[in-house]
């Protein structure tokens, strides 16, 4: 997928408009972002993918607490499956990516008020969410 990403790219660079507006780094995360989305799409996969999110285990740890971290996987990546997709897409590039928020507002086409607005409101809902598995 990384090798279509870049050759999406390297096809589209000639139209793209460099300035100090427009960066590289968000148009490539939008080209990796709507390359994903097709692909899901095309294979019918959930869009947030347990396996490749992040890996919360640590090799030091003993097999108690890699258990428990995994549990914890499983019910974090189960609340931000009912997220809607806009704010699994801003949670998952602010706090996973570590994308800033200007960036993840260009990767969405909005405002960043927009994007903050959608992080807070799919944290409260994840927190909503997550009291149930407590």
């Amino acid at each position: 997928m990384a090798q279509i990403v870049f050759l999406k790219v390297y096809l589209a660079i000639s139209r793209f408009e460099f300035s100090a507006e427009k960066k590289l780094l968000p148009y490539f995360f939008t080209v990796a972002r709507n390359t994903v989305i097709d692909y899901y799409r095309r294979k019918k996969i959930p869009a947030v993918d347990a396996d490749r999110l992040w890996d919360l285990a640590d090799p030091g740890q003993n097999g108690e607490e890699q258990i428990i971290k995994q549990e914890q996987k499983k019910e974090i990546l189960a609340a931000l499956r009912e997220l809607n997709f806009e704010q699994q897409e801003a949670i998952i590039n602010k706090y996973l990516n570590g994308l800033a928020n200007n960036e993840i507002a260009k990767i969405l086409g909005k405002t960043e008020a927009a994007v903050r607005q959608l992080q807070c409101r799919g944290l409260k809902k994840l927190r909503i969410i997550l009291k149930k598995y407590d």
